[in-house]
């Protein structure tokens, strides 16, 4: 599968995924490898009044360490 495919499937399987909770008022993805030369960087939703835009920056306050665990964990599970 060439990269291309790759980012249009990545991208459409977090949008569908958003989509399907009412409750997510946005969502951000990013996705690198260097390996696979492959950079996907996604926002999906609204931010106050505005759209989520990929490069705004996000406050994650104390959810960081929680979120560094399960990468940890998911990566040497």
């Amino acid at each position: 599968m060439d990269k291309k495919r790759i980012a249009a499937s990545i991208e459409a399987m977090f949008r569908k995924q958003v989509s399907k909770d009412k409750n997510v008022k946005n969502a951000y993805l990013l996705v690198h490898s260097d390996q696979k030369d492959i950079h996907v960087n996604l926002a999906e939703g609204t931010t106050g009044s505005f759209p989520a835009h990929p490069r705004q920056p996000n406050y994650m306050a104390s959810v960081g360490k929680l979120f560094t665990s399960t990468i940890v964990t998911l990566a040497h599970g």
